[in-house]
């Protein structure tokens, strides 16, 4: 089983709140980590680094030239996605993952509760216990996690493109 991280590599997006989750997962149940994104700055070399220190060589890869007909495939084989940021204006990798029937481990902050609904485990972005609490629920409670896919399923309804045009539409005519 795998993970998959998608995002820049940047602070804001919690990558090494992952790979801190990941260390405290015993080897013999611990998934494999895709990290998908740009490097940015010297963050990326903040990973490694911790990578190298933890001994998580085998369960990490760094993914940074996957293309957009790539991701989907690397998106719907993984067991969840982690959108673990510290902020954003919004969550286009919980809905992408909502969209190819996987679930969701999101940061609890107020615009992924507004993105995912119902559709994901939430949990505090500094607690590196908690994700990994999350990442075991989902790899070893089917029910959850099949509750959690369907649950995107209806949660993804409110973001097709007529939807949102008609919401837009709603805020124009005022």
């Amino acid at each position: 089983p795998y993970f998959t991280c998608v995002g820049t590599l940047e602070d804001r997006k919690n990558a090494l709140l992952a790979l801190q989750a990941l260390a405290l997962i015993p080897k013999s149940s611990r998934p494999k980590l895709l990290l998908i994104g740009k490097d940015r700055l010297q963050y990326p070399e903040v990973l490694k680094a911790f990578v190298t220190q933890n001994n998580l060589q085998h369960d990490v890869q760094f993914l940074q030239d996957v293309s957009n007909n790539e991701l989907p495939s690397l998106y719907a084989n993984a067991s969840a996605n982690l959108y673990i940021s510290k902020y954003e204006g919004f969550g286009i990798p919980i809905l992408e993952a909502m969209a190819v029937g996987i679930p969701n481990i999101v940061s609890d902050i107020s615009v992924f509760r507004d993105v995912a609904g119902q559709a994901a485990i939430f949990i505090d972005p500094q607690s590196p216990s908690a994700l990994a609490s999350a990442i075991q629920q989902v790899l070893s409670d089917d029910s959850h996690r099949l509750n959690l896919i369907a649950q995107g399923k209806i949660e993804l309804e409110r973001f097709t493109p007529q939807r949102v045009a008609e919401q837009l539409s709603e805020i124009y005519a005022g």
